[in-house]
């Protein structure tokens, strides 16, 4: 326990870190953070570390690897290996599409299955150097009990005899005891078909910001956790932004939850004690599993030694054992040098081979390893040496997956990295500790790649499309539809009894498995230990008191009858009625009747009262909420890494011109850090991921344009500045005086009168942009007004829109006509009273967009507005879908302002809330979105048709299908996300259509938390952004 008052991230300091610091272990979930990534490997360097790390599972092979007699063996069965087998851990699960590759062997789709797969990629030389590398590793083994696995760049570590069976026999029985615990209401992980049974799980009762109550000073211990601390604590506030902060802000971090870390002491010997309380394990009532998970902690901090990358003023980091590829291409890597290819039997007869058939036919010359020499894998830096005064923090997870004759399958993991950024996880380690009845799984790892490969390396230096050779050897693409920057490392059995640990900067990807017999049940237990990077200390359970509420009444009233009467008899009567409210307590059975409490005095101010804690109802719903969030940020992550692709062929020749604009091109756009965004790598592929366009600079539209008179500079020049401190490309496009539009160019009908001059205007303003979208034939555009304003998270809730849209408007995957709205494109008769709603974080698969990644069949997005209504029921046209999102950039309801009566997001929905849907009565045309095939209906239906309202009300005409136009596929958002900004200085200079009043004003913008107009100073002066609209405690 410490009464010292520390910084923590959220907490006194900002929220966001940059993992790219020296002074920190790295992590794969940034992917601007260049300590995570890894060279290219031969696919012939990791079928040698598949075979090591299958002959290492054999019993006793630390001897057997130096009998002759029995290498003989194993030489014969490495050569029998097959080599497609090989190639598909070298080569699998890279597809275009991160959702088409989950498992360890699904290759499919993937970008490198068109190159043909290598043969003879064993042989004798090659087994002789694994035989050399075993032999070392044996040694090693022999004086640590640990096995580097998987290792080149990063490593992976085993043992089978770290945890012995007393410590394995304990572990068994704490996992009964907390199976007993539930046996009533077993606590099933959602969304697992009741398969995978959390003991102990971070994400339930996590650091919930804004609700959570902490400490600055670590005072919270284990033996006094409930009955000290319990209910105790201020409120922690939402963090603050990082304004420098270069990564994509709300998807590597969290501003609602954290995982909770206990924190634990460690000597130099390497015994460690828990310090405080291991989140959602009772300290009190399992005292004894402390003690056993301390054992297991102290087992798996040699292994985190192992393979742990640790920094130091040196480059490049100190990391135990190998820290480098084997290969290296010391030749002309060329297509065009004979040498690396073998001749195919019609050259050696020296009979003519037509050119057209040579790439069918050869074979390339598989490099061969550098020469061998020995590893020292002993780590000279520990763990428990560097950080013994300040300790580590370790987030703890026990679970059991359960199978049944009803349920005899577990299904491929998605690849994933751990946690968030909020949890700043280094390493895992992982205990199997029993396994019943269950085939065999295994555990596959693959990092990231450098994307600048064939830029900088002299061995990827070969002239224009002359890299077939690479793309074999390597088993990657090269091309201009290159692969996506990933290196597989192989895979790694995982039985009962073997502890593992890894870095976190390998994603992993658990393999499927089912029962041996499908008549009986089955089991599998493991823990999970994560270690936090103990550079960086964050918030743990020694800052948050147990937020349990039933460990707290618990406590509060002990364990029997008469110790709860006495108790309660002592209790302010306020609070017993409290308690009784909340059905925490009976009104029976002790004494105390809602009836025989004696009433408040009135004429006394009473304190406010407050039952601490969460009730496992409340626990349950942040748990599914801070699952859905991390399900988006993982999808993004692996998207992000996907959509990392190797430069195309023009970087592998001399086109010195163009790779120097490039270059340019990057570094300009990476000199925008005072915007929380990134710009994703495009490729000309059809297949690339759409959805990051949506972080370049027009927001994965063609163009975008702004509409308003060339008079107004005070709105030009305040939206040129907006747009170039959110990395936008904007065009003006002229708006017009209504008076100047003669009656002639407006197209009417007999009786009808000319609308007021300045509708007259507008009308002709946004038609002038609509025109332009037609006449250069662009795909898309966004049109805003230039009083528009935004958050600085635009690109963040775009692409949540973009996700949104997808699934309303989209077929679902392997559908050419099922929508996830069955009101979708028309609702059916008899559906009046369907409003089919999709939570945000649980999305449908869809057909991927081909064209737009907001969707390939969209007219319209009204994405500016100042009033909307979602569908009425009776509407027989306008789909009725929903997508619901909780959305911390929405501010909360008190703040929400609409002409519409009523605000159906207020009606509707709790705070935070933001709903895509189709329009129906939009007001207002701030901001929208058009297609090609969009915008020449509006210029038809509007521009040319009749015009007889105002801008807005023909869009919203236009959109319905109704006074004579036909429906068309608009979506629009409450809130929207351009609002209407009103600048400092005389009301009137609000409106060149409407009055508004006299007087003046302080600047403002409607509905926008982190406006990029009111934050304008503080972006240029790298100053915290300011929430117009904070959270009411």
């Amino acid at each position: 326990m410490s009464t010292t008052r520390r910084l923590y991230p959220g907490l006194g300091s900002a929220l966001e870190e940059d993992c790219s610091g020296k002074n920190s272990f790295p992590v794969g979930m940034d992917v601007h953070c260049e300590e995570a990534v890894s060279s290219l490997l031969p696919v012939r360097e990791v079928a040698m570390m598949v075979i090591m790390d299958r002959l290492t599972d054999k019993p006793e092979w630390n001897k057997k690897v130096f009998d002759e007699h029995i290498l003989a063996k194993w030489r014969k069965e490495a050569l029998d290996f097959p080599d497609d087998a090989l190639w598909k851990q070298a080569s699998g699960g890279k597809s275009f599409d991160p959702s088409e590759a989950q498992g360890e062997y699904l290759e499919e789709l993937s970008a490198v299955s068109q190159i043909r797969p290598l043969k003879n990629i064993i042989t004798d030389e090659i087994f002789d150097y694994c035989v050399k590398e075993l032999q070392n590793k044996a040694r090693y083994f022999a004086e640590s009990g640990i096995v580097p696995t998987l290792e080149a760049e990063a490593s992976v570590a085993k043992s089978d005899t770290l945890v012995d069976p007393e410590l394995r026999s304990t572990l068994r029985r704490a996992f009964d005891e907390l199976k007993a615990d539930q046996a009533e209401f077993p606590d099933w992980h959602p969304g697992t078909d009741e398969k995978v049974q959390n003991l102990v799980h971070p994400s339930m009762y996590p650091l919930v910001y804004g609700s959570s109550r902490v400490f600055q000073s670590e005072v919270v211990g284990v033996n006094d956790a409930v009955y000290g601390w319990a209910g105790r604590g201020y409120i922690i506030k939402h963090p603050d932004h990082h304004p420098d902060v270069r990564v994509y802000f709300g998807e590597l971090w969290s501003r609602n939850y954290q995982w909770l870390p206990a924190n634990v002491a460690v000597d130099d010997a390497g015994s460690v004690k828990f310090t405080s309380y291991v989140n959602n394990l009772h300290p009190n009532e399992h005292r004894s599993i402390y003690s056993t998970l301390e054992k297991l902690v102290e087992k798996a901090i040699p292994m985190w030694n192992q393979c742990l990358a640790f920094p130091d003023d040196t480059n490049p980091r100190i990391r135990a054992g190998r820290v480098s590829s084997r290969f290296k291409l010391d030749h002309d890597a060329n297509d065009d040098n004979e040498d690396n290819w073998t001749p195919i039997e019609s050259e050696v007869a020296g009979i003519a081979v037509h050119s057209d058939e040579v790439d069918s036919l050869r074979e390339p010359v598989q490099p061969q390893p550098l020469p061998f020499e020995n590893i020292d894998y002993k780590p000279s830096l520990r763990l428990q040496e560097k950080f013994n005064s300040s300790g580590l923090q370790i987030i703890v997870k026990m679970a059991s997956i359960e199978l049944t004759p009803e349920k005899p399958t577990f299904p491929s993991g998605s690849w994933h990295l751990e946690g968030l950024m909020n949890e700043r996880i280094c390493a895992t380690a992982l205990y199997y500790l029993d396994s019943e009845n269950i085939t065999t799984s295994s555990l596959a790892f693959r990092m990231r790649t450098d994307s600048d490969t064939g830029m900088e390396d002299d061995e990827f230096r070969v002239p224009q499309d002359s890299y077939k050779w690479l793309e074999r050897v390597y088993g990657t693409r090269l091309s201009p539809n290159a692969a996506p920057c990933i290196q597989n490392y192989g895979s790694v059995e995982t039985p009962e009894g073997r502890l593992l640990a890894f870095p976190n900067i390998f994603q992993h990807c658990v393999s499927p498995f089912r029962l041996v017999d499908p008549t009986k049940p089955g089991h599998r237990r493991f823990i999970a230990l994560w270690l936090v990077d103990p550079h960086l200390r964050i918030i743990s359970t020694a800052n948050v008191p147990p937020q349990q509420q039933d460990w707290w009444v618990d406590a509060l009233l002990g364990p029997s009858p008469v110790s709860e009467e006495e108790a309660l008899s002592k209790l302010p009567t306020g609070l017993v009625r409290l308690l009784q409210e909340k059905g925490i307590i009976g009104s029976s059975g002790i004494g105390l009747s809602a009836s025989s409490l004696p009433p408040e005095p009135s004429s006394i101010a009473q304190p406010k009262l407050y039952v601490p804690g969460m009730s496992v109802e409340e626990a349950r719903e942040h748990q599914e909420k801070l699952m859905e969030e991390r399900t988006v940020s993982q999808e993004s992550t692996d998207l992000d890494w996907h959509d990392e692709r190797r430069p195309s062929n023009l970087t592998f020749g001399a086109i010195g011109t163009l790779l120097i604009l490039a270059i340019l091109l990057i570094q300009t756009r990476r000199a925008l850090p005072r915007v929380p965004t990134y710009f994703g790598s495009k490729t000309e592929s059809k297949d690339r991921h759409l959805i990051n366009d949506i972080q370049n600079g027009t927001l994965g539209f063609e163009k975008i344009f702004i509409v308003g008179l060339p008079s107004r500079t005070d709105r030009r020049d305040s939206m040129v500045l907006a747009a170039a401190l959110s990395g936008l490309e904007i065009e003006f496009i002229d708006g017009v005086v209504g008076s100047a539009v003669p009656d002639k160019a407006i197209p009417t009908r007999p009786g009808q009168g000319r609308l007021p001059d300045p509708s007259v205007g507008s009308w002709r303003g946004h038609m002038n942009a609509i025109q332009e979208v037609v006449r250069r034939n662009l795909s898309s555009a966004l049109i805003l007004e230039d009083d528009a304003d935004w958050d600085v998270r635009i690109r963040d809730q775009l692409r949540s829109f973009a996700l949104a849209t997808q699934a309303l408007t989209q077929p679902l995957h392997r559908s050419e006509a099922a929508f996830a709205d069955p009101t979708f494109p028309r609702p059916p008769a008899g559906s009046e009273s369907m409003t089919p709603e999709l939570a945000f974080g649980r999305l449908p698969k869809t057909v991927a967009p081909r064209i737009s990644p907001f969707g390939d069949n969209w007219d319209a997005f009204w994405l500016g507005h100042c009033g909307m209504h979602f569908p009425f029921e009776d509407n027989t046209v306008i789909p009725r879908g929903r997508v619901v999102q909780a959305d911390d950039t929405v501010p909360q309801q008190q703040h929400l302002w609409t002409l519409s009566n009523p605000n159906d997001v207020k009606e509707q929905y709790s705070n935070h809330t933001r709903v895509v849907h189709h329009v129906q009565d939009g007001i207002c045309s701030l901001g929208y979105a058009v297609s090609q095939k969009g915008a020449r209906q509006m210029l038809h239906q509007v521009g040319l048709k009749n015009f007889n309202a105002a801008f807005d009300i023909l869009l919203r005409w236009f959109c319905e299908g109704v006074e004579d136009r036909k429906y068309h596929n608009c979506l629009t958002l409450q809130p929207a996300l351009f609002q209407h900004h009103r600048f400092a200085g005389p009301k009137s200079a609000n409106s060149d259509i409407s009055d508004h009043g006299e007087g003046f004003q302080e600047a403002s913008t409607d509905v926008v938390r982190w406006s990029v107009r009111m934050n304008a100073e503080a972006m240029m002066a790298g100053e915290p952004f300011v929430d117009q609209f904070p959270d009411a405690l």
